[in-house]
Protein backbone atom coordinates (compact mmCIF):
# COMPACT_ATOMS: atom_id res chain seq x y z
CA UNK A 1 0.00 0.00 0.00
CA UNK A 2 1.12 3.50 -1.09
CA UNK A 3 2.03 6.22 1.60
CA UNK A 4 -1.45 8.20 -0.55
CA UNK A 5 -3.23 4.94 -0.45
CA UNK A 6 -3.03 4.73 3.73
CA UNK A 7 -3.57 8.40 4.25
CA UNK A 8 -6.69 8.58 1.97
CA UNK A 9 -7.81 5.33 3.78
CA UNK A 10 -6.84 6.85 7.17
CA UNK A 11 -8.93 9.83 5.94
CA UNK A 12 -12.20 7.99 5.25
CA UNK A 13 -11.82 6.12 8.79
CA UNK A 14 -11.91 9.35 10.63
CA UNK A 15 -14.84 10.58 8.66
CA UNK A 16 -16.52 7.41 9.28
CA UNK A 17 -16.11 7.35 13.17
CA UNK A 18 -16.92 10.88 13.17
CA UNK A 19 -20.30 10.33 11.47
CA UNK A 20 -21.04 7.58 14.04
CA UNK A 21 -23.91 8.24 16.92
CA UNK A 22 -22.62 9.06 20.45
CA UNK A 23 -24.19 5.36 21.39
CA UNK A 24 -21.79 3.30 19.10
CA UNK A 25 -19.04 5.88 20.16
CA UNK A 26 -20.06 5.06 24.00
CA UNK A 27 -18.63 1.22 22.89
CA UNK A 28 -15.11 2.64 21.38
CA UNK A 29 -14.68 4.84 24.16
CA UNK A 30 -15.47 2.33 26.86
CA UNK A 31 -12.79 -0.25 25.14
CA UNK A 32 -10.35 2.42 24.81
CA UNK A 33 -10.35 3.23 28.71
CA UNK A 34 -10.60 -0.42 29.54
CA UNK A 35 -7.37 -1.15 27.67
CA UNK A 36 -5.52 1.68 28.68
CA UNK A 37 -6.12 1.23 32.36
CA UNK A 38 -4.29 -2.24 31.54
CA UNK A 39 -1.51 -0.50 29.66
CA UNK A 40 -1.24 1.73 32.60
CA UNK A 41 -1.16 -0.61 35.48
CA UNK A 42 0.87 -3.27 33.55
CA UNK A 43 3.45 -0.48 32.61
CA UNK A 44 3.15 0.68 36.26
CA UNK A 45 4.08 -2.68 37.17
CA UNK A 46 7.12 -2.84 35.41
CA UNK A 47 8.40 0.47 35.56
CA UNK A 48 8.22 -0.13 39.52
CA UNK A 49 10.28 -3.50 39.39
CA UNK A 50 13.40 -1.61 37.47
CA UNK A 51 16.17 -0.38 38.86
CA UNK A 52 17.69 3.40 38.50
CA UNK A 53 20.44 1.78 36.46
CA UNK A 54 18.01 -0.47 34.70
CA UNK A 55 15.94 3.17 33.96
CA UNK A 56 18.76 4.90 32.68
CA UNK A 57 19.88 2.26 30.25
CA UNK A 58 16.58 2.10 28.63
CA UNK A 59 16.94 5.56 27.96
CA UNK A 60 20.04 5.47 26.45
CA UNK A 61 19.07 2.92 24.22
CA UNK A 62 15.81 4.36 23.35
CA UNK A 63 16.50 8.37 23.90
CA UNK A 64 13.39 8.89 25.19
CA UNK A 65 12.57 9.50 28.69
CA UNK A 66 11.19 6.55 30.49
CA UNK A 67 7.66 7.80 32.00
CA UNK A 68 4.65 6.21 34.08
CA UNK A 69 1.34 6.65 32.45
CA UNK A 70 -0.76 9.77 33.61
CA UNK A 71 0.99 12.99 34.49
CA UNK A 72 2.98 14.28 37.68
CA UNK A 73 0.54 15.47 39.06
CA UNK A 74 -1.64 12.50 39.18
CA UNK A 75 1.56 10.96 40.28
CA UNK A 76 2.14 13.86 43.21
CA UNK A 77 -1.38 13.36 44.37
CA UNK A 78 -1.53 9.61 44.44
CA UNK A 79 1.81 9.59 46.22
CA UNK A 80 0.01 12.43 49.00
CA UNK A 81 -2.94 10.40 49.53
CA UNK A 82 -0.85 7.39 49.87
CA UNK A 83 0.87 9.51 52.49
CA UNK A 84 -2.43 10.66 54.24
CA UNK A 85 -1.38 14.39 52.75
CA UNK A 86 -4.04 16.79 51.78
CA UNK A 87 -4.47 18.03 48.20
CA UNK A 88 -4.07 21.79 47.70
CA UNK A 89 -7.41 23.22 47.11
CA UNK A 90 -8.76 25.06 44.10
CA UNK A 91 -8.74 28.73 43.90
CA UNK A 92 -11.62 30.68 43.26
CA UNK A 93 -11.37 30.53 39.49
CA UNK A 94 -10.43 27.13 39.09
CA UNK A 95 -13.37 25.81 41.12
CA UNK A 96 -15.52 28.97 38.34
CA UNK A 97 -13.50 27.31 35.52
CA UNK A 98 -15.15 24.07 36.87
CA UNK A 99 -18.43 25.19 37.40
CA UNK A 100 -18.53 27.10 34.20
CA UNK A 101 -17.35 23.92 31.92
CA UNK A 102 -19.83 21.77 33.79
CA UNK A 103 -23.00 23.96 32.94
CA UNK A 104 -22.21 26.22 30.01
CA UNK A 105 -20.08 24.33 27.77
CA UNK A 106 -20.77 21.36 28.33
CA UNK A 107 -23.02 21.05 25.18
CA UNK A 108 -20.40 23.05 23.42
CA UNK A 109 -17.52 20.43 23.42
CA UNK A 110 -15.21 23.28 23.67
CA UNK A 111 -11.46 22.18 23.99
CA UNK A 112 -10.41 22.96 27.38
CA UNK A 113 -7.67 26.20 26.17
CA UNK A 114 -10.44 27.47 24.46
CA UNK A 115 -13.27 26.41 27.13
CA UNK A 116 -10.46 27.92 29.71
CA UNK A 117 -10.02 31.58 27.98
CA UNK A 118 -13.48 31.85 27.13
CA UNK A 119 -13.87 31.54 31.01
CA UNK A 120 -11.43 33.59 31.67
CA UNK A 121 -13.02 36.89 29.90
CA UNK A 122 -16.11 35.91 32.10
CA UNK A 123 -14.09 36.05 35.38
CA UNK A 124 -12.62 39.08 34.28
CA UNK A 125 -15.87 40.71 33.74
CA UNK A 126 -17.40 39.53 36.52
CA UNK A 127 -18.17 41.81 39.53
CA UNK A 128 -15.29 41.98 42.64
CA UNK A 129 -18.58 40.59 44.80
CA UNK A 130 -19.24 37.80 41.96
CA UNK A 131 -15.62 37.07 42.76
CA UNK A 132 -15.71 37.11 46.27
CA UNK A 133 -18.59 34.28 46.65
CA UNK A 134 -15.73 31.84 44.41
CA UNK A 135 -13.20 33.05 46.85
CA UNK A 136 -15.29 32.04 49.81
CA UNK A 137 -16.13 29.01 48.34
CA UNK A 138 -12.71 27.78 48.12
CA UNK A 139 -11.70 28.98 51.53
CA UNK A 140 -9.24 31.47 50.46
CA UNK A 141 -11.07 34.53 51.89
CA UNK A 142 -10.14 37.01 49.10
CA UNK A 143 -9.41 37.23 45.52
Amino acid sequence: MKKNDLQKTAEEVAQAFKNISESERAAYDAKTKETYATYASEFKKFYTSLTAVQIKQIESITGKTLRVPGSKDKLRRDQRAAEGKLAKPLSAFFLYLNHVRATEFKSEKMSAINSAKAAAEKWRDLSPEDKQVSNSDCGYGTG
